[in-house]
């Protein structure tokens, strides 16, 4: 009997076998095809490649087979609600001019992402008005849709098993600031398996608003909130940081606001916090750890650099009106459709399992 063994880290691997249920229904099926259950279990990072294309069919026609004699257990067995988490992401600005900044900052993000095949196209940018985007409220204000090619920003052991399909992603946005409501699904791929929705609001406190939110009770149980200081340098890459975003350095020309110290929140006016509820439902059996892994520890990440960086440009939008901010966005919709084919990549990289990171 030939032996393949799956080496990816344990907490990473997808085909880690938790429950007896996926164990023995692998060890059932697997005999036909020369592979034993015990070494369908990961260990050491790196010397899966030159097995990956005969042990990719194997898994494949094994998966199949588990989905077709388990599937009603596995409908019961699959997770709608992988996680719900508050971020508390205080900022050193009024609301107001958070507003401006995350407008602006938005559009420069999406140019500094863009390029080598991967990144952001804008499809819509218009104004809205909903009774239904928040439930009991009628909101107003600028719609989006976007599409992301992310497939380089993600880790390695995903880009060798699932398509190109699987890492384009769309995201709606209604943002009627100070809330903002943005949905991100991939619907080429899993359809409705998936989907993150991601509901924000902008208040003038330190964090200390229990329900910024309105979430329900049973919402409220699942949450768990984690609170971001942009002065923490220990959530970014070394290479997200640069002389111009490091706010331990930045002294802003047009406000006057001195470079932040450890003690900020407390010595620093004005503040803010910017309330985020990010909600992951994944539908996808055998890989839950690994993507909640992976979402636990980027998203932190993704918001603290977003957030540093608009708090850095801070001289380059503050004296910018919303309408103006507006036309650089009708600008950004032809920039990026050229900067996305242009031959280098740009923008953050995922550092969970990619040899590349």
């Amino acid at each position: 009997m030939s032996i393949i063994k799956i080496l990816l880290p344990t907490d990473l691997c997808p085909f880690r076998l938790n429950e007896q249920l996926e164990f023995s229904v692998i060890e059932d099926q697997s005999v036909i095809h020369g592979v034993t259950a015990d070494d369908v279990i990961c260990s050491v990072h790196g010397l899966l490649l030159p097995f990956w294309g005969h042990f990719q069919s194997v898994f494949i026609t094994l998966w199949d087979r588990i989905r077709w004699k388990h599937k009603d257990v596995l409908n019961v067995m699959q997770l709608s609600l992988l996680f719900s988490k508050e971020f508390r992401i205080l900022m050193p600005l009024e609301v107001d001019e958070y507003y401006r900044g995350q407008l602006f900052a938005v559009s420069e993000t999406s140019r500094n992402e863009t390029g080598g095949g991967d990144g952001v196209l804008i499809l819509e940018n218009d104004d809205f008005t909903s009774t239904t985007v928040r439930p009991g409220h009628s909101i107003t204000g600028i719609y989006t849709h976007k599409i992301y090619y992310t497939k380089s920003k993600s880790p390695w052991a995903l880009r060798k098993i699932f398509p190109d399909a699987a890492f384009v992603l769309h995201e709606e946005c209604w943002n009627a600031f100070p809330y903002c409501k943005t949905v991100i699904k991939n619907p080429d791929y899993m359809k409705d398996a998936f989907y993150i929705n991601i509901e924000s609001m902008h208040l003038p406190d330190k964090g200390h608003t229990e329900n910024a939110l309105d979430l329900s009770p049973a919402l409220l149980k699942k949450r768990e909130v984690i609170v971001i200081d942009i002065y923490d340098d220990s959530l970014l890459k070394k290479t997200d940081i640069t002389p111009e975003t490091d706010v331990r350095e930045f002294k802003s020309k047009k406000t006057g606001r001195e470079k932040l110290s450890k003690d900020w929140i407390e010595t620093t006016k004005p503040v803010m916090c910017c309330y985020k509820v990010v909600r992951v439902h994944f539908k996808m059996f055998g890989f839950q750890t690994m993507v909640e892994h992976i979402l636990q520890r980027q998203y932190p990440r993704i918001f603290a650099k977003f957030n540093r960086e608009l708090y850095c440009w801070t001289d380059r939008w503050y004296d910018m009106t919303i309408e103006d901010i507006k036309k650089m966005e009708r600008e950004m919709v032809e920039e990026l459709k050229k900067k996305i084919a242009e031959p280098e990549r740009r923008g953050i990289v995922c550092d969970v399992g990619d040899k590349s990171a």
